[in-house]
């Protein structure tokens, strides 16, 4: 059995070899330099997005008061 063992070792070693990374994670490369992040057009789609979302809350949760505003005004409700 101890030939067995010997391969097992060995095959084990050879893919362990063969996983290892060459480099450790998250270095940043010296040769190039990061890429800038504008923030203009974000601030554009959030301001957009934010004025779609607000108008559609209030249309979603304000139609009830302003259904019992327009019953009141006609003496219905």
């Amino acid at each position: 059995m101890p030939a067995s063992t010997t391969f097992l070792r060995t095959f084990a070693s050879a893919a362990r070899n063969l996983l290892r990374e060459p480099h450790p994670m998250g270095k940043y490369p010296v040769s190039l330099r990061p890429h800038d992040h504008p923030i203009t057009p974000v601030l554009a789609r959030l301001g957009r997005t934010s004025a779609l979302y607000v108008a559609m809350v209030t249309g979603l949760f304000g139609w009830p008061l302003a259904a019992r505003a327009v019953l009141r005004s006609q003496s219905i409700g």
